[in-house]
C-alpha cells in the first residue's frame, strides 16, 4: 500500500487518478487555449460550447469519484463538530469545482468573467506586484514602509498555522523554509524579490516568531491537543525521534511540508494568473478556506502517522479522503497557473540558474532515498502488531473464518 494514501484500497486509487488525469487533460484539448476567444459569434460560439461541456462533464466526473471515497468516522469527535466538518468539506469542494470550471476556459474568457462578476477584476495588477528590493538601506523609513498588509497577513497565518499543525518544531522549520521558497521562486515571480533584512527582521524575527509563540500560547491556555509530528516525547536525544526511524512517520512528515510548499507558492501564482490584486478578498479568503479544511486534513495525516505501529490502528483505520482532496485541489491549481501563464505581466520565463535547481533535486532525491531505506530495512515498522506476520492471532483466526467459507456444507439425509 502507498505510503501516503493509507488504508485506501487501489480500486479507489486507480478511480481518482484516472478521474484527475481527465480533468487536468481535458483541459488543454482547446488547441488554442492561449489565443483569445475569436470574434466570429459562430466560432466563439462553438469554442465556449466545446469548453463549458468539458467543464460540467469534469465536475460531475470529480462529484461522483469524491463520493465514490467512503465516509468515515471521526474519532474523538462530537455530532456536531462532525457537521460542521461537512460544511467545511462541502465548501471545499466548490471552491474545487470553481477551479475546475475556470481550468477549462479560455484565459482570456476566464478572466473575463471573474470581471463579469466583479469589476474590480480582469484589469493589470501592477501596483500591488511590484518588488520589494528597490531600496536595501536598512534605515527605520524603509522598515516601516515596508509594514504594510503582508506584515498583517504573515502575523494571521502563522497564528492560524499554529493552531492547525500544533507543534513548534515543525511550525519554526516552516516559516524558514517559506523564506527559501521565496528565494528559490523570485527569478520567475519579482514579487518574491525582498531586501536581505526583509527576510530576516521583518518576516522571521518581527512577525513569523512572535505569532507562532502567540498561536502556542492560545493552544495551551484554552488546553488544545498539542501534535508531536516528529515523535519527540520520550526521547532523550534527536536522533532517536520516530520521525528518523518510521518510514510513516517521516513520509507524512514531508508529504506535509511539500504540500504546505505548493499551497504558500500556489497563493501567489493563482492570484498573478487570475489578475487578482494581492488587496482583494480572494486571497484571504482561500487561506481561511485551506486553514478550515487544512485543520482535517492535518489531523488525518497527524492520526495516520501517530497510530501506524500501534494496536489501535487494526480498529480504526485511517482514510485519505482528506488528503485527496487537498492534494487534488492544489495541483489543480498548479494546471491552471500554467494555463493562465500568458498575458498577467508578472510572470518572468527565465531558466533556473544551477545553484537553485541542484540543491532542490539532491535534497529531494536524499529525502526519497531514505524513506525507501526506512520502507524496506529488515525491522521496518508495520501498520499494527501482527499485520504481516501469518501466524499471529488474528492472521490465524481469519484464515480459519476464511477456510470454513469456502468448505461445503455437509449434506442433510433423509431419514425414513
Amino acid at each position: 500500500m502507498p505510503a501516503f494514501v493509507p488504508d485506501i484500497p487501489y480500486h479507489i486509487q486507480a478511480v481518482f487518478g484516472v478521474t484527475f488525469g481527465y480533468i487536468w487533460l481535458s483541459a488543454f484539448m482547446d488547441k488554442d487555449y492561449l489565443k483569445p476567444m475569436p470574434e466570429d459569434p459562430q466560432a466563439h460560439h462553438e469554442v465556449l460550447k466545446a469548453n463549458v461541456w468539458r467543464a460540467l462533464s469534469s465536475i460531475v466526473l470529480f462529484m461522483l469519484a469524491f463520493a465514490y471515497l467512503k465516509p468515515y468516522q471521526e474519532y474523538r469527535v462530537g455530532d456536531w463538530m462532525q457537521r460542521v466538518h461537512r460544511l467545511i468539506v462541502m465548501a471545499m469542494l466548490v471552491y474545487m469545482c470553481w477551479l475546475i470550471f475556470m481550468l477549462q476556459m479560455r484565459p482570456d474568457y476566464g478572466r473575463y468573467i471573474l470581471g463579469f462578476l466583479d469589476s474590480s477584476l480582469n484589469k493589470p495588477v501592477t501596483k500591488d506586484m511590484h518588488t520589494y528590493d528597490d531600496n536595501c538601506e536598512l534605515e527605520l523609513a524603509n522598515i516601516w514602509d515596508n509594514m504594510d498588509h503582508y506584515y498583517l497577513i504573515h502575523w494571521v497565518d502563522w497564528i492560524l498555522a499554529s493552531l492547525v499543525i500544533r507543534d513548534p518544531y515543525v511550525l519554526h522549520f516552516w516559516q524558514v523554509f517559506d523564506e527559501v521558497i521565496e528565494l528559490s521562486l523570485q527569478h520567475i515571480l519579482p514579487h518574491f524579490r525582498e531586501c536581505w533584512w526583509d527576510h530576516i527582521l521583518m518576516d522571521i524575527t518581527l512577525s513569523n516568531i512572535p505569532a507562532i509563540c502567540l498561536g502556542m500560547w492560545i493552544i495551551r491556555k484554552f488546553k488544545i491537543r498539542e501534535m508531536d509530528w516528529l515523535g519527540r516525547h520520550g526521547k532523550d536525544h534527536w536522533y532517536e525521534w520516530e520521525v528518523f526511524h518510521c518510514h510513516k512517520k517521516f513520509g507524512v512528515l514531508v508529504y506535509q511540508q511539500f504540500l504546505l510548499c505548493i499551497h504558500f507558492a500556489n497563493g501567489f501564482f493563482v492570484m498573478n494568473a487570475l489578475l487578482i490584486p494581492p488587496k482583494h478578498v480572494f486571497p484571504p479568503g482561500r487561506m481561511l478556506l485551506y486553514f478550515l479544511f487544512g485543520a482535517l486534513a492535518m489531523r488525518e495525516g497527524y492520526d495516520d502517522g501517530r497510530t501506524w505501529g500501534t494496536p489501535e490502528r487494526k480498529d480504526k483505520p485511517i482514510a485519505g479522503r482528506m488528503r485527496w482532496l487537498t492534494v487534488a485541489a492544489l495541483l489543480t491549481e498548479i494546471a491552471l497557473c500554467w494555463k493562465y501563464r500568458e498575458g498577467t505581466g508578472n510572470i518572468l520565463d527565465n531558466p533556473t540558474p544551477a545553484y537553485k535547481w541542484v540543491p532542490w533535486t539532491l535534497g529531494c532525491t536524499a529525502l526519497v532515498g531514505y524513506w525507501v531505506y526506512l520502507r524496506f530495512k529488515p525491522d521496518h515498522t508495520v501498520k499494527y502488531p501482527g499485520y504481516n506476520n501469518p501466524h499471529s492471532p488474528s492472521k490465524i483466526m481469519s484464515a480459519i473464518k476464511r477456510s470454513r467459507s469456502r468448505s461445503p456444507s455437509p449434506k442433510k439425509h433423509k431419514h425414513n
